[in-house]
Parts: structure tokens; C-alpha cells; sequence
């Protein structure tokens, strides 16, 4: 049961990869890479969304049912996976 918030995060970020980088590749977000080709930017979005389709969801249930989906100290590395995909998607 541990392993459910991994998994929706991944089933997330698959669905989510195709539609984003046609959106953004459309909507003209890109730039040269240091091989002068042209890459979608800002793609560190995608680990941001697909973490909080994820996420919130589970949270909801774990409100409503009695069983336990999250260790105890979610909260932490919840702040602390967000935190660091947010540089990441400052670093693109």
C-alpha cells in the first residue's frame, strides 16, 4: 500500500508527458539545448502535476477512510519532493 502514491504519480506523469510537450511545444516554449537543438521547456512541470494528481487524491481518501496510505511524516517529504521539483523547474 506503500508504493500507491508512487504509482499514481507515475500512471500521472505517463498520461500527462505526450499532452504537455505538444502543448508547450505549440504554444512555443522552446529553446536550444548545448547541442543547438530544440527542446521543450518547461518540462519540470510535468514531475509538479503528476505528484499532485497523485497526491491529492490520496490525501482526500486518507481523510475519509480509516486506513493508513502515508507514513506519518508525509508532510515533510511532501515539502520537501514539491520543494525540489520546483527548482527543477526553475533551474529549465
Amino acid at each position: 500500500m506503500h508504493a500507491l502514491p508512487f504509482v499514481l504519480a507515475m500512471v500521472a506523469a505517463i498520461a500527462l508527458a505526450a499532452p504537455l510537450l505538444r502543448t508547450l511545444g505549440q504554444s512555443g516554449h522552446v529553446r536550444a539545448n548545448y547541442r543547438e537543438r530544440e527542446v521543450v521547456f518547461p518540462l519540470g512541470v510535468l514531475s509538479v502535476v503528476a505528484a499532485l494528481v497523485a497526491l491529492v487524491p490520496l490525501a482526500v481518501l486518507e481523510r475519509l477512510e480509516a486506513t493508513t496510505v502515508f507514513y506519518a511524516d508525509v508532510g515533510a517529504v511532501t515539502v520537501y519532493a514539491l520543494g525540489v521539483a520546483f527548482l527543477g523547474l526553475v533551474d529549465d
